[in-house]
């Protein structure tokens, strides 16, 4: 079962890095640079990512942000 704060963990994370996306966007980045850039930020240790979704994910969000 998780726990509430690995929830509030969760949120934040999918919060930050629809801010990078947004940003990252905003400054003419394409999704396949950005995902490139994205680094998973030290908050949240034990985090791991496959650059493969990252680059899918930001696809998605880009065209969402449209």
């Amino acid at each position: 079962m998780v726990k509430p704060q690995e929830l509030e963990v969760h949120r934040d994370f999918m919060r930050d890095f629809l801010d990078y996306a947004r940003q990252a966007k905003a400054s003419g980045k394409t999704p396949a640079a950005a995902a490139r850039a994205w680094k998973i930020p030290p908050r949240y240790t034990g985090y791991t990512a496959d650059p493969v979704l990252v680059a899918r994910s930001l696809e998605n969000i880009y065209e969402r942000l449209k």
